[in-house]
């Protein structure tokens, strides 16, 4: 502090990735939790910046149909300070969606487990897809909502396997001929 002149000061805050502000505070009073605040410097001053991991690093599992449905674990670091068990905390503090940068769908948060949102993980329901795609997820902090994680390539929809003919379509009761299903969606198996 210089008694000469009262001037503000702009400070920013560029946390590393993974890492998002969780709040300011100028000598101990709360001050928000946007990337930059003004400090006006008219008395000495303490400036103190928390930062808190915010980050996905997996969806499980990492596959599944274009009907959606099938349940999800979000893996990661997620801002909450105790585990969220209704559908409403978690509506309220979260929004979590898929992107392919054309399409974008709100995933449901799956009620069936007793904790939807820890600290660690968030269980969800793959919403329907049209096309198969490799799509992105966010999680979107509702109460801050410059705080967001996000990760590339998370999720891929799969049509649904489907058999158009088995040759030949009949053999003998013994077993023990070759065939061959065609169709869409299947893995080369040799058995």
């Amino acid at each position: 502090y210089n008694d000469v002149a009262v001037a503000e000061q702009t400070i920013v805050a560029l946390p590393a990735e993974g890492w998002v502000v969780d709040r300011w505070e100028v000598n101990g009073a709360s001050q928000g939790y946007a990337d930059e605040i003004t400090v006006v410097m008219d008395a000495d001053k303490v400036v103190t910046l928390y930062l808190a991991e915010f980050h996905v690093d997996e969806v499980a599992p990492p596959a599944g149909p274009l009907a959606g449905g099938n349940p999800l674990a979000i893996m990661g670091v997620f801002p909450v300070a105790q585990a969220l068990t209704t559908i409403e905390e978690v509506y309220a503090a979260y929004t979590v969606y898929f992107s392919d940068g054309w399409n974008a769908q709100v995933l449901t948060f799956d009620e069936s487990v007793p904790e939807i949102m820890t600290g660690d993980t968030i269980y969800a329901l793959a919403p329907p897809w049209p096309e198969m795609s490799l799509v992105n997820l966010y999680v979107v902090d509702n109460i801050y909502n410059e705080r967001q994680a996000m990760l590339t390539d998370a999720y891929l929809y799969v049509a649904e396997p489907r058999i158009d003919a088995i040759v030949p379509d009949m053999g003998p009761t013994s077993g023990g001929t070759p065939v061959d299903i065609e169709g869409f969606g299947l893995s080369a198996v040799i058995a």
